[in-house]
């Protein structure tokens, strides 16, 4: 509820919030009203990169009438379990996942959304041995042919996030490394989608809209630091090892192309928008 910042008169902020709040989550119970049976288990499994940018794409999923379950790892519980309890589990139309019975909802849910993706449970999954819970329902989904959709803030090479926290710094080879499994976990029949994108691309799963294959993500060569994003000449735009739905964006504003680097990472929103626009990405 950060975002209110105009305030009616007569009433103080805090109590602004609130009403827009108890509203959103009244349209939220009647949106998902209509399809009580249909949920989708969301699976916390540690990461933590893009956190607000997820929370707010299970709200938006929430708003569109779609249920959630929720899962927490024991790691993601104690790193974050009371943010999401009054995040998310407030609402009206999300509910703690009962564990006794998973492997029966895994068969009834309508998908599977990772709202953020560790490095470690993408090892597990793409091992075909997860040793945890939250690993193990993904794969099974996967397995089932269930719509899995998850961010990879924290598990993509190149990522923002990574960056931030110095884990962009390892060799080319532990970077291929990293990237083949998010290949691989893309064969497996996942869709990719930053945080910010969450909600869009899980929709668009669900809904079977057309998206990009596992073509999507290559491994990356030994390339020079990213270069800041700019126009150049002809209003191209550089990327290094990234290209997002902004940058898509760019492009068509500036009427140029958007050139990536071999083995650069192209997110499921931006191929989409580059189709629509026909943008090239070179």
């Amino acid at each position: 509820m950060s975002d209110v910042t105009t305030t009616p008169p007569g009433l103080d902020k805090a109590a602004f919030e609130a009403l827009v709040k108890k509203v959103l989550h009244a349209v939220g119970a009647a949106m998902s009203a209509r399809t009580p049976d249909q949920y989708l288990l969301t699976v916390f499994t540690g990461g933590t990169a893009g956190f607000k940018q997820a929370l707010a794409g299970l709200e938006y999923l929430m708003l569109n009438g779609r249920r959630l379950r929720v899962l927490m790892s024991e790691t993601s519980g104690q790193m974050y379990g009371d943010v999401v309890e009054n995040k998310i589990l407030s609402w009206p139309n999300a509910c703690p996942m009962k564990t006794g019975d998973w492997f029966a909802q895994v068969q009834k849910c309508t998908g599977v959304v990772v709202p953020m993706l560790s490095v470690a449970s993408l090892s597990r999954v793409c091992s075909l041995a997860p040793d945890t819970l939250a690993t193990n329902i993904i794969l099974q989904a996967l397995f089932m042919g269930k719509p899995v959709v998850t961010a990879i803030d924290g598990a993509a090479p190149g990522a923002s996030d990574r960056a931030v926290l110095g884990l962009d710094r390892g060799t080319p080879a532990l970077s291929a490394a990293l990237a083949k499994r998010l290949v691989q976990l893309s064969d497996f029949g996942a869709r990719l989608a930053w945080s910010h994108d969450l909600g869009v691309v899980t929709l668009g799963a669900l809904n079977k809209a057309d998206m990009p294959g596992p073509e999507i993500i290559s491994p990356p060569q030994p390339v020079a630091d990213p270069a800041a994003v700019a126009p150049v000449s002809g209003g191209a735009i550089p990327v290094q090892r990234v290209v997002d739905a902004s940058h898509v964006r760019v492009a068509k504003n500036t009427g140029g192309a958007i050139h990536a680097v071999p083995g650069a990472i192209i997110t499921p929103l931006a191929f989409e928008l580059a189709k629509e626009w026909g943008i090239e990405i070179r």
